[in-house]
């Protein structure tokens, strides 16, 4: 299994899905525990607002949620801009600002 960025979908979804897609500080996600998470990212991000083209910014570290949320934005057709949780709140104001994201 594997993301195709092209396309903004998983591809080759019965080759390996159990095998590790993301190896973060808080979890491991297999690509079949990956795209789940993604498309209920894409779900809630939906009943948020967040549509196709809508900037989006996505905060956090080395969590497995982190990466979830960018395959996510990957799904939705959103542009997003990862920011980390390192950085102070009054930057993360400024790039939101000048995106026009949330």
């Amino acid at each position: 299994m594997r993301f195709d960025l092209v396309e903004s979908r998983f591809v080759d979804t019965d080759v390996r899905p159990d095998a590790p897609a993301v190896i973060a500080a808080d979890a491991e996600l297999s690509w079949r525990e990956l795209a789940r998470a993604a498309a209920a990212w894409c779900i809630a991000a939906r009943a948020e607002g967040f549509d196709r083209d809508t900037p989006v910014i996505v905060r956090g570290h080395k969590e497995a949620e982190f990466f979830v949320a960018m395959t996510g934005a990957l799904l939705l057709g959103a542009p997003f801009v990862p920011v980390d949780t390192v950085y102070p709140d009054e930057r993360m104001r400024r790039i939101a600002r000048t995106l026009g994201a949330s």
